[in-house]
């Protein structure tokens, strides 16, 4: 994710120690590898603390689902994050597994709240700036992927809105076009990808 603001995607990696390193992209690689926030031991072994950039500045900030069902947003400066305060409730079925995701899914800039849920159907919550709202379903038939964490989302085709990509059983790569609201055009685009169906290494 771009932590910095500068438009390039940094690393950002969450130590056994509970410590965050950032990297700066430099456009074909990272450098300049420096801990930039601490405490999260908490958070080492499971999927609960994301980066995105929900305020629209720009610069990725950081929320966690809390182990109460809550979720802190901390703005990102930068070069670490401030301003740590809660901005939604309810989430304690999400605390195992990879079911939440943040991407930019209406295309405003800030990125939105996106849950797998047990039916198999997504609801999208859009980012004010400071939390989410206007939950909603925006697609179904999902159920194969969430006991997994097999789906992806970003902007793939360059539009600004983001993107579903599915890691398949097969293999296979299949990506769903986003239209602000949702997504269509599922399509297979690669091939070959079998060795990491089982795991977070996409």
């Amino acid at each position: 994710v771009d932590a910095d603001g500068d438009g390039k995607a940094d690393l950002i990696g969450l130590e056994t120690n509970g410590t965050i390193t950032l990297a700066k992209g430099t456009g074909s690689g990272f450098t300049n590898y420096h801990t930039i926030s601490s405490g999260y031991g908490d958070y080492v072994n499971n999927s609960r603390l994301k980066a995105a950039d929900i305020t629209g500045d720009g610069k990725a900030d950081l929320l966690a689902v809390e182990s109460d069902g809550s979720l802190t947003l901390a703005v990102g400066t930068g070069n670490g994050f401030t301003n740590f305060h809660k901005v939604a409730t309810g989430f304690g079925e999400y605390l195992t597994g990879s079911r939440l995701k943040l991407a930019d899914v209406t295309g405003d800039g800030k990125a939105d709240l996106i849950a797998l849920e047990n039916n198999g159907s997504l609801t999208l919550a859009t980012s004010t700036g400071d939390g989410f709202t206007n939950y909603h379903t925006i697609s179904s038939g999902y159920g194969s992927y969430v006991n997994n964490d097999r789906l992806r989302f970003g902007d793939i085709t360059g539009d600004g809105k983001a993107d579903i990509l599915a890691v398949e059983t097969d293999g296979s790569l299949t990506l769903g076009t986003g239209t602000g609201d949702g997504f269509k055009d599922f399509h297979k685009v690669a091939t070959g990808f079998g060795t990491y169906v089982n795991d977070h290494r996409l």
